[in-house]
């Protein structure tokens, strides 16, 4: 007698994984670059925080509104300390937390993503984004959330048409 159909069985398909063509590197993992994101804003913060608070700007944003130019001056001054930051490892399609996590951006077909377009394309449309009240918070979420779609690209990652490899795999082979 054969087992009655359980609907509420885990599917039984056999996943595997697709194949990596030539020297095309498989994509990162969602783990790297959550490690890798959480590393950057720490850094930041870590300069960041104690200029605002030398500048006593806590207290005053505290009480202002959401979208006032001094909040939006600060935006730009933390945008400007993570490209400052980053200015060489972008160079190589990486920030400071993806060169420690051997991941890097690079354009979807496989091209080097220089500089100027991963700054441009890729991370100031997201800051521009944010700064807007209630619709920036959830833009961020929604691309926050979508690294975990199969592509494994963020929002950001389709609007620059870019993805985030993983070079470990390009170490162990040379």
């Amino acid at each position: 007698m054969s087992e009655p159909f359980n609907p509420y069985a885990p599917p039984q398909a056999n996943v595997i994984p697709a194949p990596v063509a030539g020297n095309e590197l498989p994509p990162a993992s969602r783990s790297h670059r959550l490690l890798a994101s959480l590393l950057d804003t720490i850094i930041l913060m870590v300069v960041l925080v104690p200029l605002e608070w030398l500048a006593g700007a806590f207290n005053r944003l505290q009480q202002a509104s959401l979208l006032n130019p001094e909040s939006i001056l600060w935006s730009a001054v933390g945008f400007g300390i993570w490209v400052l930051m980053n200015w060489t490892p972008l160079l190589d399609g990486q920030t400071i937390g993806k060169r420690v996590l051997k991941i890097k951006v690079v354009r979807k077909d496989g091209s080097p993503c220089d500089r100027k377009h991963n700054i441009l394309w890729r991370m100031l449309p997201i800051q521009v984004v944010v700064l807007v009240p209630v619709i920036g918070m959830l833009v961020a979420l929604a691309d926050c959330l979508s690294i975990f779609r199969s592509s494994r690209y963020t929002l950001h990652d389709d609007v620059a048409g870019t993805k985030v490899v993983d070079l470990r795999s390009q170490l162990v082979g040379a």
